[in-house]
């Protein structure tokens, strides 16, 4: 799907830019790090549930940091939170 790769590309990113490493964001989110770093890489597409959930742990690491742009934060807001709009897959 369109939103994930979008994510993705997103993600990891302003993940990199902003210093937060795979292991902090996946424990945040519930997940392993190797699942957020396949994920990233394209590996395969995360579940709905794991997609919010991560989303929301990126949120709350970029609020801790003052450098977050808010651009940033509002393109993250922007996506989907309901299973219904951001569905597992290609």
């Amino acid at each position: 799907m369109e939103n994930q790769k979008e994510f993705r590309e997103l993600l990891r990113k302003h993940r990199k830019n902003l210093g937060i490493s795979q292991f902090e964001l996946a424990a945040l989110a519930g997940l392993s790090q190797p699942t957020l770093a396949n994920f990233e890489i394209a590996k395969f597409n995360l579940s709905a549930a794991s997609l919010e959930n991560v989303r929301k742990a990126l949120l709350k690491l970029i609020a801790k940091r003052a450098t977050a742009g808010d651009s940033f934060q509002r393109r993250l807001r922007s996506f989907p939170s309901s299973g219904d709009e951001i569905r597992a897959g290609a």
